[in-house]
Formats: structure tokens, sequence, C-alpha cells
């Protein structure tokens, strides 16, 4: 039994608009916050020129990535993080520019609540 018209065309839509996510996705410059720490991340932001990143609760040795636009003014990532011994952990790192891609700025909650930035093209 052949295909179908029909399905050999549903399956390759499918298809294009996956890779399109895919390459979307890879693509879209990310910031990621890993806490290596023993306090849980309560909530944390991340404040870019042009936008706020919003995270909520990370675990010990847990980490979340949140894709962010690429149509950014110049200037640094600043960071407010709630941890749930009552400390907040407030700084700048990194660097954002205009029209990045395929890049992830990585902030790290390090075991002693000191903060640890990567830059990771």
């Amino acid at each position: 039994m052949k295909p179908s018209f029909v399905a050999l065309l549903i399956i390759s839509l499918t298809a294009l608009i996956f890779g399109f996510y895919r390459t979307t996705e890879w693509l879209s410059p990310k910031v990621t916050l890993k806490n290596q720490g023993t306090s849980v991340i309560e909530s944390a932001k991340v404040y870019l020129p042009s936008n706020t990143l919003s995270f909520d609760r990370i675990g010990a040795g847990e980490s979340i990535t949140i894709l962010r636009s690429s149509n950014q003014a110049d200037g640094s990532y600043r960071y407010i993080i709630s941890l749930s011994n009552g400390e907040t952990l407030i700084g700048n790192c990194g660097y954002v520019t205009n029209s990045e891609f395929a890049i992830t700025q990585q902030i790290v909650v390090l075991p002693d609540n000191k903060v640890a930035c990567f830059y990771i093209p």
C-alpha cells in the first residue's frame, strides 16, 4: 500500500516545523541559572538592558535555562537572587550586545553563596 500524498505532506510539514523550532532554539541566546549551592534559590531576576528574566525555585544541583531576545541594547546582566536561607545575592556579570546568537550566559551560585559567571559561545 502506497502512502497517500496527504500523509506525506503532513509528515513533511511536521518535520519542517520541528526542524525550524529546534534551529530557532539553538540560535537563540540563553541565560542559564545554575545552583551549585546548598540553599534553594527561591526566586531570581536577571535584568538585561531591554527586558527582565524571572526564574522560579531552583533546588541545589539544579539549573534552569531561559531563551532571551537577541534584540538588546548594549549593557550587562544584572541579577538579584533570593536564597532559602534569607540571603540575597546582587551583582553584575557578563556583557550583552545587540544581535547575539547561539550563546549562553551562565550564572552559577557556588557552594559558598558567591556567584560566578561564564560566557559560553
